[in-house]
């Protein structure tokens, strides 16, 4: 059972940290993949620009050892989504706060998350991490989660907003990560 129930320590390699990270001087993803793809060569470029080069150690889930991973793409609509992938942080699914707030209703326009939600899918997959024997967090535990949230906690409350509306039916790309940290 993956224990969610307390933050764990960054196992990731300090070489891979982008440079400038914390600050306004990141340098981009593209120098970071230059320097780092030979080292990263079992992700797929959009997994390590989403969730190492982008959230780096502030991730929950950066105590997993990347040279074990692997991966595939799947396309699952909607409802298959929000019944199987469980999001353990990034909370609340409220489906009316969350349209509003990704609308900026009133103010300056959909976010980037509603814009390409609004056209059908979203423009990056969700990352979700396969937990073949559910998950423990500070709620307890849960052994029917076979799916969490890696990366995308925004797209997932957006999608939940949309669907109780009727909208975006899917199917919606998504990144299954296996790691054998994550039982």
């Amino acid at each position: 059972m993956l224990d969610f129930s307390e933050r764990r320590d960054c196992v990731w390699d300090e070489a891979l940290k982008p440079i400038g990270e914390g600050t306004f001087d990141k340098k981009p993803f593209a120098d970071w993949w230059e320097r780092n793809q030979k080292n990263l060569t079992n992700l797929d470029p959009l997994i390590a620009e989403q969730w190492i080069y982008r959230h780096w150690s502030l991730s929950y889930t950066s105590f997993l050892r990347l040279k074990l991973m692997t991966w595939c793409l799947a396309a699952w609509p909607s409802a298959q989504i929000l019944r199987n992938v469980h999001l353990e942080f990034g909370t609340p699914m409220e489906p009316d706060l969350n349209y509003r707030v990704f609308n900026c209703e009133g103010a300056f326009g959909p976010l980037p998350t509603a814009r390409a939600l609004n056209q059908g899918t979203w423009d990056i997959p969700l990352l979700a991490l396969e937990t073949p024997n559910g998950i423990r967090s500070a709620d307890g535990e849960m052994p029917e989660v076979r799916f969490v949230v890696t990366e995308g906690s925004k797209r997932m409350r957006y999608l939940n907003a949309l669907r109780h509306r009727g909208a975006a039916p899917g199917p919606h790309e998504l990144f299954i990560l296996e790691s054998p940290d994550a039982r």
